[in-house]
């Protein structure tokens, strides 16, 4: 098994904290099911694709769905990336150890020798289908926070991955923007289940409910206004409940409640601008003003004659846009 000579002539193995390699707890807040997790339950999908924003409860609702469904967590390889698996050394071997946790996986003494020192190909893929083999209930291997794998080595490794796809092995990718893979022929046979940011958007009763599990049992009107202003967002959910922890008149806070707030404004300056490139971020500052925008009215702000590709990345990317109706602007 695996007898070719690694490229650098030693086989090293990373060692890799077992936090990356672990199915999240659910929090208070994930103990409520939401449109994803329902949609995620009701799934025998191959392969699902999770796509959303920061704060979304994209990791929220996957864990809540491995945890509410009976033995599924039993066979679940959860892998967190991060930037040091964006290469495809890394990257398998992040894979490798999170399928190493699990008990059925970890039961045959091959998996302990497979090692992508040797590269992502078809003959490790073979070996790895050869351990897992076919199931009625398949391995599912979860690859979270996807988009910090950029890499078109390591991306054409999961492509060849999901191309040669044990029958055992279902696989959800989950990040914030959709990756590099080509999904077209798995979305034409069926075998792709995908969630976008409309999936996650919570309704009144689910954001009532979200805030009662987190001590806040308000009335309609102020679960109303929080709803309105946070679109149903999970995280401007929570931050609200630690707004709400600080005292003060709930409906007052709810009126006001928003990108102002705050611990709101911290959340997005960490988990969205300061994640783009900086011109990303010069266009977003210099834009920012505008509810709502078209390409035009960003050229004049900004000065760039791409301001219609740019506005098109940013919502590629999640990142504070949104695509109005067909033809109408995006609003930031």
């Amino acid at each position: 098994m695996n007898e070719r000579p690694p490229a650098n002539g030693v086989a090293l193995r990373r060692r890799i904290s077992g936090s990356k390699v672990s199915t999240p707890e659910v929090p208070v807040a994930g103990l409520v099911a939401t449109r994803a997790s329902r949609l995620l339950a009701g799934s025998r999908a191959a392969v699902t694709l999770v796509l959303a924003p920061p704060g979304a409860g994209k990791t929220l609702a996957l864990t809540h769905w491995i945890w509410s469904t009976p033995g599924l967590s039993d066979r679940v390889a959860w892998a967190t990336l991060d930037q040091g698996d964006d290469d495809v050394a890394s990257l398998w071997e992040t894979l490798l150890a999170a399928l190493r946790t699990n008990p059925t996986v970890a039961s045959d003494p091959r998996i302990a020798e497979l090692s992508a020192a040797f590269g992502a190909d078809e003959t490790l893929i073979a070996e790895l289908g050869a351990i897992i083999g076919r199931r009625d209930q398949p391995v599912v291997l979860v690859l979270d926070d996807l988009h910090k794998v950029t890499d078109p080595e390591a991306l054409a490794s999961l492509d060849l991955l999901l191309r040669l796809r044990p029958p055992g092995l279902s696989l959800v990718l989950s990040a914030r923007y959709r990756p590099e893979l080509a999904l077209h022929e798995l979305r034409l046979d069926g075998s792709l289940l995908e969630l976008g940011p409309a999936d996650f958007a919570l309704s009144v009763e689910e954001s009532r409910a979200v805030l009662a599990y987190l001590g806040f049992d308000l009335d309609a009107a102020t679960v109303e206004m929080l709803w309105q202003r946070t679109e149903g967002w999970m995280a401007g959910l929570r931050l609200a409940a630690i707004e709400l922890g600080r005292g003060g008149d709930p409906l007052a806070l709810a009126r006001t409640f928003g990108g102002t707030t705050p611990t709101v404004a911290e959340l997005l300056v960490a988990e969205v601008l300061d994640q783009l490139p900086a011109e990303l971020r010069e266009f977003l500052l210099a834009t920012g003003g505008c509810r709502e925008l078209t390409p035009t009215l960003a050229e004049r702000l900004t000065g760039r004659h791409d301001a219609g590709a740019v506005l098109d990345d940013l919502h590629q990317r999640n990142a504070l846009t949104h695509r109005l109706m067909q033809g109408d602007p995006a609003e930031p």
